[in-house]
């Protein structure tokens, strides 16, 4: 599977060390007693749950920690600007989330038409951001799970390759960015559960 240093230099922003273990292993020891709900897609200006286009669990965190996820965004921003050569504005407020045995995400890009019903934020996104708190493995082990690789298309500048998507390997810590108008999928996972925080800057 591409390192993230091959996706870096297809214009994929990535941070190595965005989180420390430290932080993921505190964070993950949360995540396993909060509170968890289906996770939802947006459909007509509508929250609407589709166990046919997405299977996950959003989690419940805690005020404190939303926070200091978004501080550290935040910190980061300019660093974003400089790799994107845009100005960002706002952040739309991180999301958690949890995927189980047998989760996923379909095919979907994160911004939606200026004609459609949807926030503010659902029409403007224009960078993704996707933080992972725990590592792909291939083998059954603590704190790791497999398959759940995230899928990005349209990353050559060549039609011939707009259908082909490049599996990106989640590594704990590591923080993506990427362009909203990207489609991507998330793979179901095989074993274990894989955690993520999601957000996005307009």
């Amino acid at each position: 599977m591409p390192s993230s240093a091959f996706f870096d230099r297809l214009g994929v922003f990535v941070d190595p060390n965005f989180l420390s273990p430290e932080f993921c292993t505190s964070y993950l020891a949360e995540a396993r007693e909060c509170p968890c709900e289906p996770a939802r897609l947006t459909r007509y200006g509508d929250a609407v749950t589709d166990g046919s286009r997405r299977k996950t669990g959003q989690l419940q965190i805690t005020p404190s920690t939303i926070n200091s996820i978004k501080d550290r965004l935040l910190a980061i921003k300019p660093k974003i600007e400089d790799h994107f050569q845009c100005q960002l504005q706002d952040l739309e407020p991180p999301s958690f989330y949890r995927y189980q045995q047998g989760d996923f995400f379909g095919l979907h890009r994160d911004v939606i038409e200026p004609n459609l019903p949807g926030s503010n934020f659902e029409k403007n996104r224009a960078v993704s951001l996707i933080i992972f708190l725990n590592s792909m493995s291939s083998h059954p082990s603590p704190y790791t799970f497999g398959g759940g690789a995230l899928i990005l298309y349209g990353l050559l500048d060549d039609p011939r390759s707009k259908n082909y998507g490049f599996p990106l390997e989640p590594e704990q810590g590591h923080l993506i960015a990427f362009r909203s108008s990207l489609w991507h999928e998330v793979k179901p996972v095989t074993h274990g559960e894989r955690f993520s925080i999601v957000s996005w800057f307009i």
